[in-house]
């Protein structure tokens, strides 16, 4: 019997002695090695290790737990995701993390990131979702990033409900295509012709601004009915506003025929009539009053021109017809000159009725502006024959002048003529000469 103890006894005090123990082996190579009973072969009977089974009631509830205790979770129906147990939130192993104080899971993937911040699954949720913050931490709200079983992601949601689903900011560095080639900063290419390119909406979800498929802007309408349409109740359209000298210096290829501007030194809005290369700026009116209003003068007696006069401006004495409101075209007392006021763009129209002259030379008549040195427009007239009553029948001028906002003293107009060679030139020989003068705009 004594021969018997002393062996046991040397064995366990070798064990001691090493602290190491074996199970199912009799040379343990570490702590503890947990040889299988049958470890090849076809057996049925079980190996393996188990693990102290609990509920998360249980695991919330011990105290004092040593860093790297394993347990398994059976149950997470009991107890809350609070305190040491925030981030149970699914059946499986789980060890004590000493750094943050919880129960953290276990990774079940053999590849992969074993820290609290990695991706766990959530069926019951049909997703999978980032865990605790890099630190253990529970995520704050809306900081979510999550990838749904059909595909969707979430970022800031949890229940996102398209392909990606954003709540918060984002931040785009460099190009950003929306089914289109990264040609531009924001490139975007419709999908459905039925639907805008681009709608965008207030708090309330109305469209403010809309571009429908066939490129038409609407702004306060959804269905805008030409290439721009603006429909609003309380506001309107405020033009582009500059001052005579910003206008002139306007740079190159950016003033082309159409332009529109408030001038604030006219207060009037402006459109270029003419190109870019050279521009006509032509005042637009509040009121429509004098587009195509019209004043005509008449001759009212013979004058006579001798060829050494020179150019001698022609009498206008009558005024046989006028529409227009006061204070754009007017007859000053010399009856041969006429103001023309600022902001306008004027036709002038002549017709010099019937001359008589004594010579066959022609006589010469010309519209003028009295501010500028060179005649607007000119006609020769030639006597058909060397009688006292001899006229030519294409005796008409025709002439365009804009009046700027800057001239403030209008422009100065008159007709002239004068008698080449020799003799005399009679101006209203029986018919009259007439000068109209109407306003474009």
């Amino acid at each position: 019997m004594k021969k018997k103890i002393l062996p046991i006894i040397a064995i366990l005090f070798s064990s001691m002695a090493y602290s190491q123990v074996g199970i199912n082996t009799a040379t343990p190579k570490s702590t503890l090695d947990i040889t299988a009973k049958n470890a090849t072969g076809s057996s049925s009977l079980t190996d393996g290790l188990l693990i102290p089974r609990i509920d998360r009631q249980r695991a919330q509830s011990m105290i004092s737990v040593e860093p790297s205790t394993l347990i398994y979770i059976n149950d997470v129906a009991t107890g809350s995701a609070a305190g040491q147990t925030s981030i149970v939130d699914s059946i499986g192993f789980y060890y004590f993390d000493g750094t943050t104080s919880k129960w953290t899971k276990l990774n079940n993937s053999s590849i992969g990131d074993p820290t609290p911040d990695a991706f766990i699954d959530d069926p019951a949720n049909t997703m999978v979702k980032l865990g605790a913050t890099s630190t253990g931490l529970t995520r704050a709200v809306n900081s979510d990033f999550v990838v749904k079983d059909n595909g969707n992601v979430g970022i800031g949601t949890s229940d996102p409900n398209e392909r990606l689903h954003v709540i918060g900011n984002g931040y785009v560095s460099e190009k950003l295509g929306v089914n289109a080639t990264r040609d531009a900063g924001l490139a975007v290419k419709n999908t459905t012709p039925s639907e805008p390119i681009m709608r965008l909406a207030d708090t309330d979800n109305i469209n403010k601004v809309v571009v429908t498929n066939d490129g038409d802007m609407g702004i306060g309408t959804s269905n805008p009915t030409g290439k721009l349409e603006i429909s609003s109740t309380n506001s309107g359209l405020v033009l582009p506003r500059l001052t005579n000298s910003q206008r002139d210096v306007i740079p190159v290829n950016r003033a082309h025929v159409g332009t529109v501007i408030y001038n604030t030194s006219a207060n009037k809005i402006q459109v270029n009539i003419g190109t870019d290369a050279n521009r006509v700026w032509t005042s637009l009116d509040t009121s429509s009053s004098t587009i195509n209003t019209t004043t005509a003068f008449q001759t009212a007696s013979m004058q006579t021109i001798n060829n050494s006069a020179g150019d001698v401006p022609i009498r206008f004495e009558n005024v046989i017809f006028n529409n227009m409101p006061a204070g754009f075209v007017t007859k000053q007392s010399n009856n041969t000159t006429v103001n023309l006021a600022a902001g306008k763009s004027y036709r002038i129209d002549v017709n010099m009725g019937r001359i008589s002259t004594n010579t066959p030379q022609h006589t010469w008549c010309t519209i003028n502006d009295l501010n500028n040195p060179s005649a607007l427009a000119s006609v020769s007239i030639l006597p058909n024959n060397q009688t006292s009553s001899n006229w030519n029948s294409f005796n008409t001028m025709q002439a365009y002048i804009t009046v700027e906002n800057s001239e403030t003293l209008g422009r100065n107009i008159n007709v002239k003529c004068a008698k080449t060679g020799s003799g005399t030139v009679s101006i209203f020989d029986g018919i009259p000469a007439t000068w109209t003068v109407t306003i474009m705009n």
